[in-house]
């Protein structure tokens, strides 16, 4: 409830929006579930990226909108849960924003991953650091292990002894900090001293690590498991502690008290460990796993695996000089990159760009993603059920889900024509509703599309006439910087033009020219195929091929036909009480170059 008039405020201004994380899918999943403010001060008429609380269309259309074909795949297959996980659900803020806020070089980058170079400049991306102030003692001078007064008072507070060596690892506990792997890397570590320096380290003081924090969800599952693995380590006289929900007093305390700080990640979300800055602030050496924000710490021991903590930790409790210089680097490295004022000054920068952003509020409506767009032109007319259309589909089937995962949005065209007008790209609305059997008009009209640079448009369908005919649509496509593939079944039409009609073979020929011309990049089904490509064509792009493969679920027509299965299986029938004999099947169309005569001579 906190962010809601926030959000309500964004789809009305041109704002600075500052992320915290880079996937926001719990927040709206929260618009989902709650109903929305409606005081008169703050009834605003929602944005179409927040006003799908009331029909699964409308949540479909705003997957399709933001990501394409591959988050409605997840979404009917996997759920929504899924959805938010691998989707970032950015894409209606950002096209509100005048400017953006993030707060390390990993969320940047997993925003730019998601979104295409045209947007992410529209509304300016800037990256500043989380401000923190660098923790000093009552004389002025730097908190750290060499300040030892201040320690001995946190440590009494705790009831901790001055030779106790302490761990802490702060903030709440969740599968995503990497809990277990730290409780079990810690209890390799703690044996193994333990086994070295005997009842001598029990009688001066105990190697402790303490979970400063509570779960995030004690119904969880995880967190049961998790705190019986507590007991059992302490049933074994390794001593590790969970302090549940602590004041801020008190966490200060355990900061200023310990000794080292772990703090891990995975599954990062684009968010910054606040609490690590604050270890950092306080001088604590700080030990983190290369993974999201926590690898940009240059003052942190970074691990390259969770395999090397306890040997990392090792070398901390036994090496006093490198755990006082891992202790003055967290605190310089605080108060030079994470000054205040430096952060106050980048966000000014940012709100003034805000101030400066000239387009009309929601006014952009391109995708916000780079795009893959499909060319399934002779598909989304009629699916006749032959050869190439079967690769079309099976391709397609296996191209959407991947590919959107990894951050390039997919989505179904075709060329179209109306009337004597110009061919224009339409989107094959229809066409993709039938594919993830949705009902018909759910995903709006089939509009006009305009790829953007760096899109990839491919020609994955054969329509011969509709590419030969429109030179001057791919030369532009070209030109404008979107790379143009297209896949060639065969050269036969050239080759062997006697096999085909004449009108048939000469609009191959011009479709080849084209795509020859334009294509960076052309994608033969065979070895020999891409041969004939490189002599035939002497192509402007690269020539590349790839085995057809034999998944027959994927690649079947949309409404399967039975015409002619029930003859075959009265003829099949009626030769059961014959002698056996041999039956020869054919599985092709039936053209003059497939043999047919030869096979019945």
């Amino acid at each position: 409830s906190f962010h809601a008039s926030m959000l309500l405020l964004l789809a009305h201004r041109r704002a600075t929006l500052v992320l915290h994380d880079t996937f926001v899918g719990d927040l709206l999943a929260y618009f989902m579930q709650q109903s929305l403010p409606q005081e008169p001060e703050r009834a605003l008429a929602l944005p179409d990226w927040l006003n799908h609380t009331d029909s699964a269309q409308k949540l479909a259309a705003l997957l399709f909108d933001g990501y394409g074909l591959g988050a409605l795949l997840v979404y009917r297959r996997l759920g929504l849960a899924e959805t938010f996980r691998r989707f970032p659900m950015l894409s209606g803020m950002l096209r509100h924003a005048g400017s953006v806020v993030v707060h390390s070089g990993h969320a940047e980058s997993e925003i730019r991953r998601f979104g295409s170079e045209h947007f992410i400049d529209r509304p300016r991306l800037m990256r500043t650091m989380l401000p923190r102030v660098p923790e000093r003692s009552l004389d002025g001078k730097p908190r750290g292990l060499a300040d030892v007064v201040s320690r001995q008072l946190d440590r009494r507070s705790l009831g901790l002894r001055e030779s106790d060596f302490l761990l802490v690892s702060l903030g709440y506990l969740r599968p995503g900090k990497c809990c277990q792997e730290l409780l079990a890397g810690f209890a390799a570590f703690a044996r193994e001293q333990m086994a070295i320096e005997g009842e001598s380290r029990a009688a001066t003081g105990q190697l402790r690590l303490v979970f400063v924090g509570a779960y995030s969800d004690l119904a969880d599952p995880w967190s049961t498991s998790f705190q019986a693995s507590v007991e059992s380590l302490c049933d074994e006289g390794v001593q590790v502690q969970v302090t549940g929900w602590v004041s801020d007093a008190a966490y200060r305390s355990w900061i200023g008290a310990a000794d080292v700080a772990v703090q891990l990640r995975q599954d990062s979300r684009g968010e910054s460990s606040g609490s690590a800055l604050d270890a950092m602030a306080f001088g604590l050496p700080l030990v983190v796993n290369r993974h999201g924000s926590l690898a940009e710490l240059g003052a942190a021991c970074v691990l390259s695996s969770l395999d090397e903590l306890p040997g990392a930790l090792g070398r901390i409790y036994r090496d006093e000089a490198y755990r006082l210089d891992l202790s003055r680097k967290s605190w310089v490295w605080v108060k030079d990159q994470h000054s205040p004022s430096m952060v106050a000054s980048a966000y000014t920068r940012a709100i003034e760009a805000a101030a400066r952003s000239s387009d009309p509020v929601g006014a952009p409506a391109i995708p916000a993603q780079r795009t893959l767009w499909i060319d399934v032109s002779v598909l989304a007319k009629v699916d006749s059920g032959t050869g190439i259309q079967r690769v079309v589909r099976a391709i397609a089937n296996h191209l959407i889900e991947p590919i959107s995962s990894a951050g390039l949005r997919v989505e179904l065209v075709h060329l179209h024509q109306r009337l004597e007008e110009p061919f224009c790209i339409r989107r094959a609305l229809r066409l993709s509703e039938r594919w993830l059997g949705m009902t018909p008009e759910a995903l709006g009209e089939e509009s006009i599309v305009l790829p953007q640079a760096g899109d990839i448009y491919l020609l994955l369908d054969l329509h011969t006439d509709a590419v030969s005919r429109n030179e001057a649509l791919f030369a532009a496509l070209a030109s404008r910087g979107i790379r143009l593939h297209a896949v060639v079944y065969d050269l036969l039409p050239i080759s062997n033009p006697e096999w085909f009609p004449n009108d048939a073979a000469r609009s191959f020929i011009d479709w080849a020219q084209v795509v020859a011309k334009h294509a960076c990049g052309l994608h033969a089904i065979s070895k020999a195929s891409a041969f004939a490509v490189r002599s035939l064509l002497a192509p402007a792009g690269k020539v590349e091929w790839f085995h057809l493969g034999a998944d027959i679920e994927s690649s079947l027509p949309f409404e399967d036909s039975d015409e002619g299965l029930e003859e075959l299986d009265m003829a099949l029938k009626q030769r059961s009480g014959e002698p056996a004999a041999p039956i020869v099947l054919m599985v092709s169309t039936v053209e003059r170059r497939k043999g047919h005569m030869q096979a019945l001579d």
